[in-house]
């Protein structure tokens, strides 16, 4: 059962990943100034950071719970 449940949280933690990290990319703007390439992000990094916090735990519960 714990073996299916971290298998779950892993799947979800990586499309999460996927999605929010693109949605993060999305909100990157970049401009050229002096020659130099500046990045400015407005997005929110916190739903990546969360969604891979999720993957570890799936990864955890999946790795220690086998018999």
């Amino acid at each position: 059962m714990q073996q299916k449940i971290g298998t779950i949280l892993i799947i979800g933690g990586v499309l999460s990943a996927m999605f929010y990290g693109y949605h993060y990319y999305e909100q990157l703007n970049t401009f050229e100034a002096f020659g130099k390439s500046i990045t400015i992000d407005s997005g929110n990094p916190t739903p990546v950071i969360v969604s891979v916090c999720v993957v570890i735990l799936g990864i955890l519960i999946s790795r220690f719970n086998r018999k």
